[in-house]
């Protein structure tokens, strides 16, 4: 079994979240919030998202996905 498979709840995890930050977007862009606090929110926000997904890479990049995961587990059991 490959490593990426391992990648796969956490691609599901970044597609929910992308949905969340675009519906933050939308609803502020349709809105139109006057308040500079909302639109300095948005971009902390945003900020955040592309400051933890930079590290996200930077951390996982040098990783081989296609190096396979040992299955070899030998349960013995004593003989006394």
């Amino acid at each position: 079994m490959p490593l990426w498979i391992a990648l796969v709840p956490f691609a599901v995890f970044l597609c929910i979240f992308a949905v969340f930050g675009l519906v933050d977007l939308a609803n502020l862009w349709r809105y139109r919030s006057g308040f500079f606090s909302a639109a300095f929110l948005t971009l902390f926000f945003l900020t955040g998202t592309i400051a933890i997904l930079y590290g996200t890479y930077y951390l996982l990049a040098p990783i081989d996905w296609y190096q396979t995961i040992g299955t070899n587990f030998s349960f013995t059991v004593p003989v006394l």
